[in-house]
């Protein structure tokens, strides 16, 4: 139940200036998850999960609830829905005990803390191992099921192109959300 003081403040709000007060933020973000995109895929997802956990840790959903408490006639339906969407990509391209990024809420995610794999039979190492892989002979793969998609790769290449799919199947979103954002806080 929320306090009534909370639930006063939140209807008072004015959810577009909160917003316009973290746009700089999101901005920020935005221009960071592009930086990651261009880096060598396994030194971008370092970047990206450090970039992402950061939002990860602070969230957005006092602001999703100001909008929700000021929604009264409907008219915030797709920024709530949007602001939701955004909050869901900070979730699953964050830390996780057990997923790629092995981070504690505040730690700095580094290539130590960032496992990749349990792809095309290949085991989940950490990307420090994986950077070890780079040299190693490619087409080694003949008598696997996957052979025929392998073609000139190595694990290294593997991996690195698992990384770069994840940051791509989370960028294009998160830009195109922060963007939308953006105009709504200007409007």
């Amino acid at each position: 139940m929320i306090e009534v003081s909370k639930f006063v403040k939140n209807i008072t709000a004015n959810p577009k200036k909160a917003l316009r007060e973290i746009i700089p933020g999101l901005e920020k973000l935005k221009y960071e998850i592009e930086r990651a995109l261009v880096k060598q895929p396994l030194d971008g997802i370092v970047y990206f999960f450090n970039t992402v956990s950061l939002w990860h840790d602070r969230g957005i959903r006092d602001m999703i609830e100001t909008f929700r408490a000021a929604n009264a006639g409907g008219q915030y339906d797709i920024v709530i829905q949007r602001l939701e969407i955004l909050e869901l990509h900070f979730k699953n391209a964050g830390r996780d005990n057990c997923g790629w990024n092995r981070t504690k809420p505040g730690e700095t995610v580094t290539e130590d803390n960032v496992y990749l794999g349990d792809i095309y039979g290949l085991f989940t190492k950490t990307v420090r191992f994986w950077k070890t892989c780079k040299d190693e002979p490619k087409d080694e793969w003949d008598g696997t099921v996957w052979a025929k998609h392998l073609k000139g790769k190595n694990s290294y290449d593997v991996v690195s192109r698992q990384a770069q799919k994840f940051m791509e199947s989370h960028a294009d979103p998160m830009t195109e959300i922060i963007g939308y954002l953006r105009a709504v806080a200007a409007a």
